[in-house]
């Protein structure tokens, strides 16, 4: 078992099968002081921990990733600072240890950063992939709002991270831009890694167009091979389920699932005309489902 334990500025190895002390591994901030005495947590260390085979990840109060071996010596064998000014905090790793998400929630506005970690490899090669900030409208500067605990959900292959409070969630909300109660809800985040690229990645709102898209797809696989003419509740529902489960930003349930929309519509289709290829034989194309990396909001 390792917990971070900042009066000894060091990560402690317990043994849980003798629960016994093993060692410390050192080399944090500790607890950093104010100039009245009291704690600084945003710039102490150690804060978030992680582990995967040999290999021991610990966020630092001088915003950075040590590395260490659990088969070597008790000091980090890397320190990789994440760019920011107070601490690497909560922080999840993949199945495999491959991939390693860490969160500067002290920051303001707050980011993510995206590692490629040791998995099992014998050797260190722990390296930055891409730093991850959420569009300001979501999370404004200067609101002191944060990224929290992420975690690895090895079906969907994505990571969840937790959002406190989000502006406007719901509309005319208050999350600290005014004085009294915070109204905002929260969410949670979700990345994909393989749509974050350096050297940086921003998510952003949901993009309604996609809706429309995936429904159209769902409309294809109804229609069983022959070319859908309408969009169909069923189709708006299977469709927003994908995003929901695709997407960046997860916020409620799907409205396409509220009775009050039972009635809604069917949508005409119709096909737009299409250049054809003179060596071949016209075909039609099913719509893929793309996507804009880091630009939808669940709503």
């Amino acid at each position: 078992m390792y917990f971070a334990d900042r009066s000894n500025a060091g990560v402690e190895v317990i043994d849980t099968r003798t629960l016994t002390w093993k060692r410390l591994l050192p080399g944090f901030k500790g607890a950093v002081h104010n100039p009245n005495g009291t704690v600084n947590n945003n710039i102490s260390g150690p804060d978030g921990v992680v582990s995967h085979g040999r290999w021991l990840y610990a966020g630092d109060g001088d915003s950075s990733l040590k590395v260490f071996d659990l088969d070597g010596a008790s000091t980090a064998v890397a320190s990789i600072p994440t760019g920011g000014s107070t601490r690497v905090d909560e922080m999840a790793l993949t199945s495999n240890g491959k991939l390693l998400l860490a969160a500067n929630n002290a920051e303001d506005p707050p980011f993510a950063t995206l590692f490629a970690a040791n998995g099992n490899a014998a050797k260190n090669s722990v390296s930055k992939i891409a730093r991850i900030i959420v569009d300001q409208a979501i999370i404004p500067a200067g609101a002191g709002l944060s990224l929290e605990q992420p975690a690895w959900d090895p079906t969907t292959k994505r990571f969840f991270t937790s959002i406190p409070i989000i502006a406007n969630n719901p509309t005319g909300c208050n999350y600290g831009q005014v004085s009294g109660p915070i109204t905002c809800h929260g969410g949670v985040l979700v990345i994909d890694p393989k749509t974050v690229t350096g050297p940086t990645t921003q998510l952003s709102a949901f993009n309604p167009a996609n809706l429309v898209e995936s429904a159209t797809c769902e409309a294809f696989k109804r229609a069983r091979g022959a070319v859908p003419t309408t969009l169909e509740l069923s189709d708006f529902i299977s469709g927003f389920d994908y995003i929901y489960s695709h997407d960046d930003l997860m916020m409620g349930v799907n409205p396409f699932r509220v009775a009050d929309l039972k009635s809604i519509p069917t949508i005409p289709l119709t096909r737009g005309e299409e250049e054809e290829d003179p060596e071949d034989t016209p075909k039609t194309k099913k719509p893929s489902r793309g996507s804009q990396a880091g630009s939808r909001i669940r709503a």
